[in-house]
């Protein structure tokens, strides 16, 4: 209990006596953060396109079990749109019909494949500098997918069911979150500041 008292009591001296320097200190953290947010860091914008695997049966006892190859079949379409299978001939679409221009690394890194799991819909995600960049890419690595997919596999069993449309507004920076730790770390280094000082004199 007495170590208790000493230490609240130490930081209430530190508080009166070095109040203007934590309240320097945090504004300090949050302008930086929103410097940086606002102004440093480039917006990413996130697009989506969602594909459904399904061959088409006609006969109603096989149809299950076309069903889970399907679902099977994703594992090996996610490779295929990860590789340069698929992002290849996008690049090359990408450069000749819209002017945009990005490399394979760079498509890759862009690029992301999602699936529930036991579903035959699965999504290919592109985070982009450039909004529309973002849903241009997405729906072109989605037929480009769908062309290789019948040239190599021989299956016509892939739909796109969603195109992928220009996200409003950006996934990252997260501007809340970021001003929130700037503003905490100026806090915090406000009263680091403050207990050296503190103990100095």
């Amino acid at each position: 209990m007495m170590d208790q008292a000493v230490n609240f009591d130490f930081f209430i001296r530190l508080i009166r006596k070095y109040w203007r320097a934590i309240v320097s200190f945090t504004l300090v953290g949050l302008i930086v953060a929103a410097g940086l947010t606002f102004f440093v860091i480039t917006p990413k914008y996130k697009s989506s396109v969602q594909i459904l695997v399904n061959r088409k049966n006609t006969n109603a006892a096989t149809e299950y079990v076309g069903q889970q190859a399907d679902v099977h079949m994703i594992t090996t379409y996610k490779e295929l749109i990860a590789g340069q299978v698929a992002l290849k001939p996008a690049q090359q679409q990408l450069s000749e019909r819209y002017g945009i221009e990005r490399s394979l690394n760079t498509l890759k890194s862009e690029v992301s494949v999602t699936s529930p799991n036991n579903s035959q819909v699965f999504s290919i995600a592109v985070t982009d500098t450039d909004a529309k960049a973002s849903a241009t890419i997405a729906n072109q690595i989605a037929r480009s997918f769908k062309n290789q997919v019948q040239k190599i596999i021989k299956v016509n069993n892939v739909t796109i069911v969603a195109p992928a449309e220009t996200p409003n507004g950006a996934v990252s920076p997260k501007k809340p979150l970021n001003m929130l730790v700037g503003l905490v770390a100026g806090l915090l280094l406000g009263f680091v500041y403050a207990a050296i000082r503190m103990r100095i004199r």
